[in-house]
């Protein structure tokens, strides 16, 4: 059963990083998506997320999820840094010069949102972490 929580628990995780990246892929931008149903999806993945973590209650993959949420973090600042060159040329664009086709602009907010979700995702890891431990201390200071 064990087993079967931690693959539960490792799809969510899977599905919530995924949907997490559409909101700063270009690609997805393409698909039409209204801006709130993508939200409705991400907070869909979350809750499933957040309900299999509560179900499984394991340390190490609370510590393997702050390390997959914050790893994302730091990973994107090189696409942030890019993104601030695409909106360089998004104003040059909106100037009269054109970009060259395919090439899609993500604007910075997006950025600031995805690294809001996930850091709220490893901070909420971490409260787990730490309400665990003390449940975890009490129970053997009772007995």
């Amino acid at each position: 059963m064990k087993l079967v929580k931690h693959i539960i628990y490792s799809i969510t995780l899977a599905l919530v990083v995924c949907k997490s990246l559409f909101i700063i892929e270009p690609v997805w931008a393409t698909f039409g998506y209204a801006r709130g149903a993508k939200y409705m999806i991400l907070l869909m993945f979350i809750s499933a997320f957040i309900i299999s973590d509560l179900w499984l209650h394991s340390f190490k993959m609370r510590i393997i999820g702050i390390v997959v949420f914050v790893s994302l973090c730091l990973f994107e600042v090189y696409d942030y840094t890019q993104s601030k060159e695409k909106d360089l040329l998004l104003e040059e664009m909106e100037q009269g010069v054109t970009l060259a086709s395919g090439s899609a602009v993500i604007s910075v907010s997006d950025y600031k949102e995805y690294w809001k979700l996930n850091g709220l995702l490893a901070g909420y890891l971490i409260a787990g972490i730490g309400v665990s431990h003390y449940i975890v201390r009490k129970r053997k200071m009772k007995l």
